[in-house]
Parts: structure tokens; sequence; C-alpha cells
């Protein structure tokens, strides 16, 4: 999925991804404990079928460009356990 890379919410920021928000709370943990700035953006969207409906919820989280690195090890340390 191709993320959007203009950001008129968090100037100066860039987005790290969408994440579920049980993930996403695991992740701002992990990097509130390494010191990796963060702005978070809760979002959702309804989408239906003739028979159902249902809401998706996700977290879009922005961090500084000098902290992608730190934030890119973290994420894949959180996917070897």
């Amino acid at each position: 999925m191709e993320l959007p890379t203009d950001n008129t919410d968090y100037p100066g920021l860039e987005m790290l991804g969408r994440f579920d928000p049980f993930e996403a709370k695991r992740l701002l943990k992990r990097f509130e404990e390494q010191h990796v700035s963060f702005k978070v953006k809760g979002c959702s969207e309804i989408r239906s079928s003739l028979t159902r409906s249902w809401r998706r919820n996700w977290v879009e989280i922005y961090i500084r460009p000098d902290h992608k690195k730190k934030a890119d090890a973290i994420i894949i340390e959180g996917t070897r356990r």
C-alpha cells in the first residue's frame, strides 16, 4: 500500500506508517523508552458491503526524519519477538 507523502498535519515530520491501535500502543511505549520524538493521529473509516458495515481503525505515526533509523530498528525488533 502506498502511503501519502504530503504532511500538512505535522510539518517537519514524516509518516512512519499506519498501524493497528494495539500495535501502535506497543511501538509508542518503545519510542518513549528510546527517546524517539513522535506525533500520532487516529484515523478510521467505515466500509460497507451489501450485507454489513464495519469500522476500520488505525493510528498514523509521524516522526522526525533523524529518528527514522532508530524507529525502523524498534519496528524490526518487535517483529522478531
